[in-house]
């Protein structure tokens, strides 16, 4: 082809960093007033069906001397840095740590839910992406923020590792908060002759076998408060979250 030179592109390092007294590694420790730290290897996980280089950065607790020692660490071997936890307000909280430390650039509050209390700040020129540590909330925000951040770095089209599906809608959906918000639901797919239908998997946003057990989820506009029984919609499943392997 007469082809000599072409132009590609690093994978973007992508660190993880754990925050909470509560949480530990050690399987040992869970249930002896610890609570096991699931969301670090599960985000990590998904990193690694991503075009980047996903590292851990460890589990810190609640003390913003050493959530602010661990971020820099992070920071300075990484393209971009995902915390989980410590993202409501609150003293001891990573939003407090970075919205204080003077960044040019910060956003907590996002038109999401479940995910509302996610956000984004710029550390040191880099992105700092806050997952929220409810199940759900950590999911949504990873796929919505962290996910097509991590595209423009790596210079990838995450829409292209979503695969789709369109379906009956089994149940009717009524929305009564959030109604202004984009929605996330969890569904099941089930097969009903020559149709597939979708039915959705209602819970609370800490559910972590809502997730594990679905095909995938629907987008719900914002201002859309109500789907109706046998409409047909698109079922989301992005390739890192059903182990599909991205392409």
């Amino acid at each position: 082809l007469g082809v000599r030179r072409i132009e590609v592109f690093r994978r973007p390092v992508v660190s993880v960093l754990a925050i909470g007294s509560e949480l530990t590694d050690d399987p040992e420790e869970a249930g002896d007033g610890k609570t096991l730290n699931t969301h670090a290897p599960m985000v990590l996980s998904f990193l690694s069906a991503l075009p980047c280089v996903p590292r851990y950065a460890g589990l810190v607790p609640d003390d913003l001397g050493l959530v602010s020692g661990a971020l820099e660490r992070a920071l300075s071997s990484s393209d971009m840095v995902l915390t989980i936890g410590g993202s409501s307000v609150g003293d001891t909280d990573v939003t407090s740590l970075l919205h204080g430390s003077g960044n040019w650039f910060f956003v907590q509050g996002l038109q999401l839910q479940p995910g509302r209390v996610g956000g984004v700040a710029v550390m040191n020129g880099k992105p700092v992406v806050m997952l929220p540590a409810l199940i759900h909330s950590t999911v949504n925000v990873f796929n919505y923020l962290a996910v097509p951040i991590l595209g423009r770095l790596g210079s990838f089209d995450p829409e292209q590792l979503v695969h789709t599906t369109r379906a009956v809608l089994a149940e009717g959906l009524r929305f009564t908060k959030y109604v202004d918000f984009r929605k996330v639901v969890w569904v099941r797919l089930e097969r009903d002759g020559e149709r597939t239908l979708c039915r959705p998997m209602v819970s609370e946003s800490s559910a972590f076998s809502t997730i594990a057990l679905s095909d995938g989820y629907l987008e719900v506009p914002p201002f859309k408060d109500v789907l109706e029984r046998g409409e047909v919609v698109t079922v989301r499943r992005p390739s890192w979250v059903f182990a599909v392997p991205a392409r």
